[in-house]
């Protein structure tokens, strides 16, 4: 249990380090062991990481992929902080993807991020809010 959950720190610093190939492997292993344990968040917490590593692998499809799976289980869970930031992340990896739809779905993304931050008065959320809204411009 506790490899599962400690394996999200050695994945987020991994990929702040630029050891992407790394990250993914902490994150995908992290995911695999909160699937057979039966912790949904944090399997999706893992998936938002492996979004992230992607993301800044300039692979936005494949990250796109993994903040979907993630945004939908933490909606599932009635978790709106993780639910607006998976949302947040599928929408950058969208816009980056340049693909045809991708805008549009984009904004609808970030719209839905909004609203689930819409109720929280906690300074981080203002922050993800200006970040949110200022990606809408």
């Amino acid at each position: 249990m506790w490899e599962g959950y400690w394996l999200l720190e050695p994945g987020r610093a991994q990929q702040a380090n630029g050891a992407f190939d790394a990250a993914l492997v902490s994150f995908q292993r992290a995911a695999s062991l909160q699937r057979r344990l039966g912790d949904r968040a944090r399997e999706a917490r893992a998936w938002d990481g492996a979004g992230e590593t992607y993301r800044r692998l300039g692979r936005p499809g494949e990250a796109a992929d993994f903040y979907r799976r993630a945004a939908a289980t933490h909606r599932e869970l009635d978790d709106l902080w993780h639910t607006a930031l998976s949302l947040d992340g599928l929408a950058g990896a969208l816009r980056e993807a340049d693909e045809a739809d991708g805008a549009e779905e984009a904004r609808r993304h970030w719209a839905a991020a909004l609203s689930a931050l819409a109720s929280s008065d906690d300074p981080r959320a203002a922050g993800a809010r200006e970040r949110i809204v200022a990606a809408l411009r």
